[in-house]
């Protein structure tokens, strides 16, 4: 794999704008390898600034399968003036050189977060798609978050990190722009497994399905549970309860089991904890299958970000 070289330093928030739109001349040329630009769009990201090192490391995840424009926008709750800084991530190969990540990180308190849509809005690469991660808990005072979501071509968050995440998701659908919980991406693989095993179940609309689903105390496997319970609704008009697993080892961002029962048939899904799979079994009135292993990878939030970029289509290319 090449190398990457990161670079970052501070700048005057005043002299922002200038600086971005200049950045691609101004990065070395002082090597024979030619440099490219392979930005397929634009992010901006907001997380608390205590939560710095973890959308980094998101970032970090992303930017190797989705090249972008980067916007950090890290929130502080006190009245610090506002930063920022600038910085790349060029991969150097052996016969060129890649412009993988041009990031701006705003640094601001709360008499700045106002200022934020408006700095940002004209450095946005017009001809790009625009994904805006809200990496945070839902906030009391929305102006940002729908400030922001309203120069997006999607909104990604993560129903984990809501106190409470039914309240979020429905607070987040009232935004005019596609919405992705990425607890929907990580729950795809019970889904899936669900999907492939009502195959064999007799069934016909209108008939009744009672599911219950057992989850640990975690605000992630909650977020999970209720993911999961939506799409059982939507899709089967399902009765789903849930129930508290006693205490224990359980996921943190995905349910324990789940029991699907209809006209006499069952089905069950059980997490494999701690290891990335799911065992299925089918109960049919006549027989029972033999139990057989789903693979449920675990994903970090950036590849959940960039399976949320691809799965929408908003991932074009531009190489300059």
């Amino acid at each position: 794999m090449p190398d990457v070289v990161e670079t970052e330093f501070a700048i005057p928030p005043t002299e922002l704008e200038q600086h971005v739109r200049r950045s691609w001349q101004q990065l070395p040329r002082d090597d024979a390898r030619p440099l490219s630009r392979t930005t397929t769009m634009n992010l901006v990201a907001v997380a608390q600034a205590d939560d710095e090192a973890l959308l980094r490391g998101a970032l970090q995840r992303l930017f190797r399968s989705s090249p972008c424009l980067a916007f950090l926008v890290l929130l502080s709750q006190n009245d610090r003036p506002l930063e920022a800084s600038f910085g790349t991530h060029v991969a150097v190969g052996r016969k060129d050189r890649r412009v993988l990540l041009e990031r701006v990180t705003l640094r601001a308190g709360r008499g700045d977060q106002r200022r934020i849509a408006s700095l940002i809005r004209p450095l946005l690469l017009d001809d790009l798609p625009t994904q805006f991660f809200w990496a945070t808990a839902m906030p009391e005072d929305a102006r940002l978050l729908f400030a922001l979501g309203s120069l997006a071509d999607q909104v990604v968050f993560d129903s984990t990190l809501f106190a409470d995440p039914e309240a979020g998701i429905a607070r987040m659908s009232t935004l005019s722009m596609p919405t992705v919980d990425l607890t929907a991406l990580r729950t795809r693989a019970w889904r899936h497994a669900l999907a492939e095993a009502f195959e064999h179940v007799p069934w016909s609309p209108g008939q009744a399905v009672d599911v219950t689903i057992r989850h640990g105390d975690a605000a992630g496997t909650r977020a999970a549970v209720s993911s999961l319970a939506r799409w059982l609704r939507d899709k089967l008009d399902a009765q789903v309860h849930d129930e508290t697993a006693p205490h224990g080892h359980a996921p943190a961002t995905e349910p324990c089991a789940l029991w699907l029962r209809t006209g006499g048939s069952s089905i069950r899904i059980e997490h494999g904890w701690p290891s990335p799979q799911l065992r299925v079994s089918i109960e049919l009135p006549t027989s029972c299958s033999v139990p057989y292993d789903v693979a449920s990878p675990a994903l970090t939030r950036g590849e959940l970000l960039a399976m949320a970029a691809q799965d929408l289509g908003v991932v074009a290319g531009r190489t300059t």
